[in-house]
């Protein structure tokens, strides 16, 4: 084989190579930037999640609601739920939950995945959050810690208001300023 021709099939095979590395980097970046852009949805929406919470629960505190059957309903504890549930029908590749290892409503125990993540901010309270890809999908997850507000609730029994101690009995109680009470969840489809 003549040379140039050699040196035509080398040429041709190294600009393949370098053509290949540059797609294979390209192709690395855009999933960087993708993650980048699933975790920056998913903390803002865990935001929104908990200035909602923090401005409803003020409310209540400031205007001195008194909790009865129907002002319960309006609690953010329970309308965050609902609020989410909404949200993910509008957009099914977002799926949005609060949960805890010590719920009120069973309809908020944490699966096993949950569980982790609740493990892991009880080891590591100086984290924000945990983001995590597992079976083409990530998860985002943010711990939710006992305020001051929330112990007139989740504080001794004796003192949370009387609709609260009849509707549970004995779930949920018991918790000091600062403990974890669970987490907001966030699922995210892979597209």
């Amino acid at each position: 084989m003549k040379t140039h021709i050699k040196l035509f099939i080398i040429f041709s095979l190294f600009m393949m190579l370098l053509f290949s590395i540059k797609v294979y980097i390209e192709n690395k970046n855009a999933n960087k930037v993708k993650e980048l852009s699933l975790l920056y949805s998913a903390k803002s929406i865990s935001d929104l999640l908990i200035s909602f919470r923090k401005v409803y629960q003020d409310i209540f505190i400031q205007n001195h609601i008194s909790l009865n059957e129907t002002t319960l309903n309006f609690l953010p504890v329970k309308t965050t739920n609902e609020i989410a549930d909404t949200f993910s029908t509008l957009n099914s590749e977002i799926k949005i939950a609060t949960v805890s290892s010590n719920p009120r409503n069973i309809d908020n125990l944490a699966n096993k995945r949950q569980l982790k993540a609740i493990n892991y901010f009880k080891n590591n309270k100086e984290k924000e959050y945990l983001f995590k890809k597992e079976d083409n999908k990530y998860y985002y997850s943010k711990p939710l810690y006992i305020n001051n507000a929330c112990l007139k609730c989740h504080g001794s029994i004796e003192n949370a208001p009387k609709i609260i101690q009849n509707k549970y009995k004995k779930t949920a109680y018991n918790y000091k300023e600062g403990d974890l009470r669970g987490i907001i969840d966030i699922e995210l489809q892979q597209t």
